[in-house]
């Protein structure tokens, strides 16, 4: 599975630190070997940032990313992987179609 980071959610000023992080929206995707892909985004609350604050301009998304996965439970995760192979499926098993017969 696949993470990415869209945006990040700051506070300006929290206690006596600037640009806080408090939200991440993350996108996970996978796809199987035809291409056939699933998604799933979301916002990711954070908790109080750590005796080790990282300022907003040296934040990486590899740092976000792992913001991201510290805040999963391995619960949520599972789910979150279930949720996107459930899609590839439906995409790689169709049961339904849509589309008009013309060009």
């Amino acid at each position: 599975m696949n993470i990415s980071v869209l945006e990040m959610r700051y506070v300006l000023s929290e206690n006596g630190q600037e640009n806080v992080v408090k939200e991440v929206l993350a996108t996970f995707s996978d796809q199987d070997e035809n291409g056939n892909m699933g998604r799933y985004r979301r916002y990711i609350q954070l908790g109080e940032p750590g005796p080790s604050f990282i300022s907003y301009s040296d934040i990486t998304e590899e740092i976000a990313i792992g913001w991201v996965q510290s805040a999963l439970t391995e619960e949520e995760l599972v789910q979150i992987q279930e949720d996107i192979d459930n899609q590839i499926f439906a995409k790689a098993n169709p049961t339904h179609g849509a589309g008009v017969p013309w060009a």
